[in-house]
């Protein structure tokens, strides 16, 4: 499941990410994401995952195909306990020009204050 967060607005977007990921919610969450990059440059992307999800094989390929707006994300911040988004994490941040956060689950309201936050330079 990816679902839409009710913290979501303008720029800045929160998923929450559980279970099995399915191809029409990954095109879903693309189709907003590019929305949100035509009508504002860059944006601000929070990834809420309690547990390690799972993709079709459909869902995997969209994902991947997202990589072309890397540069379009100004900050990028992961929610989860699982120790395999510390190194995704890491992955993330060598491949974004945008800044990258991993917080765990008892950090979620600080990530989302990290997210809406004034990035120097702008």
């Amino acid at each position: 499941m990816l679902e839409k967060l009710p913290e979501s607005t303008g720029n800045v977007l929160g998923y929450l990410a559980r279970a099995k990921i399915t191809d029409e919610e990954l095109t879903a969450f693309a189709r907003e994401f590019e929305a949100a990059i035509e009508r504002h440059g860059k944006t601000r992307l929070l990834v809420y995952m309690p547990k390690m999800p799972t993709l079709t094989p459909g869902a995997l390929w969209d994902d991947l195909k997202l990589f072309r707006y890397r540069n379009n994300i100004e900050r990028y911040a992961v929610v989860s306990d699982s120790p395999v988004f510390g190194w995704t994490s890491k992955v993330a941040d060598a491949l974004s020009s945008g800044e990258v956060r991993q917080f765990d689950t008892r950090q979620y309201e600080e990530a989302w204050r990290w997210l809406e936050q004034p990035v120097e330079g702008s």
